[in-house]
């Protein structure tokens, strides 16, 4: 099977490329999966059910469209009712998948516990969403850490291993900053800063992600899709779509020259020459 993934929120992306795909031969008559994400936000839906209906892609074998949404029915429908109609006949099966909390949440982690083989108490599942938060990815990521640990977690496990919202503040501010983002990142820089963060840890982490922006600018521009990227550089799929769109804001020259910043920052502060927090105010309002 063939895997195309085309993310409508990136601004270089249009219908146009994801009809390129539907209508292209596929070699050796291998199926092909098109994937479509945030189609109604970004205004291609007219186009897209066009495409539908020209192609007559409900009664394709050889493609299949799975069309993704970050949004429920009501908005769908409100957003393009003629679209929203035509992906919800009987003959296309539509699925939506509701944000868990309470009671409901707590459960389906026990169920994530319990598929790796360990179990845990009540009170070390209400810890560990406290934590972790409502984000299922952050959960599943602790999960696993937990269950390579020991098979039945306590409250005094989570204690130990999960280091919690704390760490997903880094992932926003560094999202932020991908994202051009510059009053939000400076917020959240001044709150971790203020709260105790260690400036070097900080540091790391944008020079982590920028060396992923540019990694991924340079592999796009060469030509390679969203799947080819995520192989390419092992990357998580979520991670790796995250990382394709916000590249989509920058040019490669301009990654390449927050990189060289980043370089002299670093050769700067060990050389003695600056103040490493004043510096990382200063790289984020550059």
């Amino acid at each position: 099977m063939n895997i195309f993934d085309f993310d409508f929120s990136g601004r270089e992306m249009t219908a146009e490329k994801l009809a390129d795909t539907v209508k292209s031969v596929a070699f050796f008559n291998e199926v092909k999966l098109v994937i479509a994400r945030d189609v109604f936000s970004a205004g291609a839906a007219q186009q897209v059910e066009e495409l539908i209906k020209e192609q007559k892609l409900g009664e394709l074998r050889d493609v299949v469209l799975l069309v993704c949404e970050n949004q429920d029915a009501k908005a769908l429908g409100a957003k393009n009712k003629s679209l929203f109609k035509l992906l919800s006949d009987k003959a296309k099966p539509v699925k939506e998948y509701l944000f868990l909390s309470g009671v409901k949440l707590e459960q389906w982690v026990k169920s994530q516990f319990a598929a790796r083989g360990c179990s845990a108490d009540t009170g070390a599942v209400r810890q560990l969403v406290n934590l972790a938060g409502e984000d299922s990815w952050a959960l599943t990521n602790e999960t696993d850490k937990l269950s390579n640990f020991r098979q039945n977690i306590t409250t005094a496990d989570v204690a130990r291993l999960v280091s919690g919202k704390a760490e997903q503040n880094i992932f926003e501010f560094t999202d932020a900053l991908a994202n051009k983002q510059k009053a939000k990142s400076f917020e959240i820089l001044f709150k971790e800063l203020s709260g105790g963060r260690e400036p070097h840890y900080i540091f790391s982490m944008i020079v982590y992600q920028f060396r992923n922006l540019l990694a991924v600018k340079d592999l796009a521009e060469r030509g390679l899709n969203l799947s080819a990227i995520q192989q390419k550089l092992k990357l998580h799929p979520f991670v790796a779509r995250k990382l394709v769109a916000a590249s989509q804001k920058f040019s490669l020259p301009d990654l390449k020259a927050k990189y060289q910043m980043l370089c002299g920052l670093d050769i700067a502060f060990k050389e003695g020459r600056v103040d490493l927090t004043d510096s990382l105010y200063n790289f984020v309002l550059a």
